[in-house]
């Protein structure tokens, strides 16, 4: 997965570099990872985790080492550029006219 949040894992870690377009405001999503449950909200602002269950877990957030245990944490989101296009459904998937 990576989509919107970034979301990679490899080497025994979890790595999150979020990036929402300028028509999303909001991401939220939970995952679980090595027995731990994780809740994962975004804005293009900034991302908060939070362990819901399971052992205390380390996590990248662009590059920053993130230690989820008893504490919600949030991190800022680097600037991101906007692209010159706006996102729009797949084709097939667009809500049908009324």
């Amino acid at each position: 997965m990576s989509g919107f949040g970034g979301m990679r894992a490899g080497g025994g870690r979890l790595r999150f570099a979020p990036c929402l377009p300028a028509g999303i405001t909001r991401l939220g999503f939970r995952l679980r990872y090595r027995g731990s449950l994780v809740c994962v909200s975004a804005t293009r602002e900034a991302t908060t985790y939070r362990l819901l269950d399971g052992p205390p877990i380390t996590v990248l957030h662009c590059g920053e080492r993130v230690e989820l245990g008893e504490e919600q944490v949030t991190r800022p989101n680097p600037p991101r550029e906007e692209p010159d296009r706006q996102v729009r459904q797949p084709p097939g998937r667009e809500p049908r006219p009324r």
